[in-house]
């Protein structure tokens, strides 16, 4: 018969072999879960390069035209890469990774199986197509000064408009920079002859629900929307101390 004592160190020895067991396991859980975290970065980050993306678009003119573009070819020498323009911020990991994903599983699957010599490739540098994988927030995180020293009078004209328009309009940075990030010779940036949302006469607008009827009406000497009636214009004008309101 096995005395108290006896039992009693056969049942620690046990539980010291029990924790031991559980820390082992658990151990190992950390160092692969910390394998598989590293694994994964460095796999994201590989595939982050321009070179990956140049292995599934494989027309060589998507690269020249890139490499042309004011995103590459400037005097500041910095460059600014595919997954700059074409994946959300890395701000939003959730957005970003997912975008990443879906346009990564897409982007293989037409390698594999779709003949590049068959694409419109006219077609898909129009603003229609381009503004599905160029999420407007990427151009903001790098420009986030719309009125830089230097910007002309139009240009400080056309970024106020979508300044203040840019929310209600669903106005993109692409609608008017479409060549920055691939260089287009028969794409002119030049002055703005037209306001987004009105025909090329500039008497209407394409949607004449986003006419106003009337004026802003002023009240109190205070910062208001002022608004064109019969146009879709509206901007902010700011109200300057030391004048009379009258």
């Amino acid at each position: 018969m096995k005395s108290t004592s006896d039992t009693k160190k056969h049942s620690s020895k046990r539980r010291n072999q029990f924790y031991r067991r559980k820390f082992f396991y658990l151990l190992i859980g950390v160092i692969a879960g910390i394998v598989l975290v590293a694994a994964l970065y460095q796999t994201s980050v590989y595939f982050s390069t321009n070179e990956s993306c140049m292995m599934c678009h494989v027309h060589p003119h998507a690269e020249d035209s890139w490499q042309l573009s004011v995103h590459v070819n400037n005097g500041s020498g910095v460059m600014v890469n595919c997954v700059d323009c074409h994946l959300p911020p890395t701000d939003n990991t959730w957005q970003h990774y997912t975008a990443k994903l879906q346009l990564g599983v897409r982007d293989v699957w037409g390698y594999l199986t779709k003949d590049s010599a068959d694409f419109d490739w006219d077609k898909k540098s129009e603003l229609e197509h381009a503004v599905k994988y160029v999420p407007n927030a990427s151009c903001v995180k790098c420009h986030q000064n719309l009125f830089p020293q230097g910007i002309s009078d139009e240009g400080i004209t056309a970024h106020m408009y979508y300044d203040e328009n840019h929310a209600k309009m669903d106005l993109q940075c692409i609608s008017c920079h479409l060549d920055a990030g691939h260089h287009n010779p028969n794409y002119s940036h030049s002055r703005m002859t037209g306001i987004p949302g009105l025909s090329a006469s500039g008497s209407s607008a394409t949607d004449t629900s986003r006419f106003f009827k009337e004026p802003a009406q002023v009240t109190s000497f205070t910062d208001f929307v002022e608004q064109i009636p019969g146009t879709a214009i509206s901007f902010k004008m700011v109200a300057v101390p030391g004048g009379n309101f009258t």
